[in-house]
């Protein structure tokens, strides 16, 4: 229950920085965005949503039942419209030590650079869940895809998991900037 809550929480702080033209983007740290790809199906599902909302409302006979389906489809309209404006407001920070690995509002994962050796473009497919950890390999997914590819040496334990990781995978609409940044920022040092 209480991790209901809190996601209904983030979706409500969603949309209130939504309204205010806000992200959760520090001083300092760089965004590294990871929601690019639904672009183009937000527009479709939006309106495919409002469609069924209005459809259900004439179709239905029984007022109370209209009126109830009504009211329970514009809250998953609204529901749905801070989603997408949790994934916008909660990109992936590279701050000065560590990575910020983030889904929306509800994951978030810290990874320390210290023992950073490489960094590098690889597309993996195929995640079943946004966080999947399989032997010293982590992956935060986006959509079952990652495709930056972090090593280190020696594995770093990431809070949360339990054991160090050698390979932290995870998803970037611009993998090219995204490793171009974490090896000026972190490499060079």
């Amino acid at each position: 229950m209480r991790q209901v809550l809190r996601s209904q929480a983030g979706i409500l702080r969603a949309l209130w920085r939504g309204v205010r033209h806000r992200r959760d983007v520090g001083p300092g740290d760089v965004a590294i965005s990871y929601a690019g790809r639904t672009g183009p199906v937000v527009p479709v599902l939006a309106v495919l949503g409002v469609l069924e909302v209005v459809v259900v409302h004439v179709i239905t006979p029984w007022p109370v039942v209209r009126w109830l389906l009504f009211g329970v489809g514009v809250c998953a309209l609204v529901w749905f419209a801070g989603f997408v404006l949790a994934l916008a407001q909660n990109p992936h920070l590279l701050q000065r030590d560590q990575l910020v690995l983030r889904f929306a509002h509800s994951d978030r994962i810290v990874v320390p650079l210290a023992s950073l050796v490489s960094a590098g473009r690889r597309h993996r497919g195929g995640h079943r869940r946004t966080t999947v950890l399989e032997g010293d390999r982590l992956a935060v997914s986006f959509m079952g895809d990652t495709d930056v590819e972090l090593r280190f040496d020696p594995p770093v334990q990431v809070a949360g998991q339990p054991r160090p990781v050698a390979t932290v995978a995870f998803s970037a609409d611009d993998p090219v900037a995204a490793v171009r940044e974490l090896r000026s920022r972190v490499l060079s040092a």
